[in-house]
């Protein structure tokens, strides 16, 4: 009988070598016979759409953590990075997208990197800075003080004897229009002496 051996389940490859049940000769070769989308890997019927050991093609296995979607390794849930899923809303070393790594003092924050500061610090702009005692942060981030005022537990005041008095900071034992207390401004040929208006040659101090 003459028989193709390429495709004769009896003869497959040669004379009298018979294919076992389940399988098919093709091209000389005895192999499983797969249906319903299914593909042979090895001794094995395979979906190559979900299959982790074979996803996509034979002997390609997706890395622990990842599944079969479609014929590609993907994650579960998050982002793949190289062979990892990670969340980048949240993870400092890909913060928004893979391989954005944060600073040491950074936090990844809703897929950004943002400063943290120490207890009692206070991020204003790219500085962390202490509002009870920075005279351009005083109180709150962008509160500066006026001239000759200090910051003291988060307040603008003046220092040492002098007072705040329009905007400026004034010693009110020897000035003549805030003489004793702001806006008490002494008479024409008066002087400003211990906080009080007492005649004296000259305008005074």
């Amino acid at each position: 009988v003459c028989v193709d051996t390429d495709a004769s389940n009896a003869h497959c490859g040669q004379c009298n070598s018979a294919c076992a049940a389940g399988q098919v000769c093709d091209q000389g070769a005895c192999r499983l016979s797969c249906g319903n989308g299914l593909t042979a890997c090895g001794n094995a019927c395979v979906n190559l759409t979900n299959n982790a050991n074979n996803c996509g093609a034979c002997g390609v296995r997706c890395a622990t953590g990842l599944v079969c979607t479609g014929g590609q390794c993907a994650c579960p849930s998050g982002t793949r990075c190289g062979n990892s899923c990670v969340n980048t809303a949240s993870d400092p070393r890909n913060c928004g997208a893979c391989g954005v790594t944060c600073g040491s003092m950074q936090v990844c924050s809703a897929g950004a990197c943002k400063t943290t500061c120490a207890p009692g610090l206070r991020l204003c702009g790219d500085s962390c800075v202490d509002t009870n005692t920075n005279r351009n942060h005083c109180g709150a981030c962008g509160a500066s003080c006026a001239a000759g005022q200090d910051c003291m537990g988060g307040a603008c005041r003046c220092a040492g004897n002098f007072t705040l008095c329009g905007g400026a900071c004034v010693n009110t034992n020897t000035n003549l229009m805030h003489c004793g207390q702001c806006n008490n401004a002494c008479l024409l040929l008066f002087k400003c002496n211990g906080g009080a208006c007492r005649p004296g040659i000259g305008p005074g101090n």
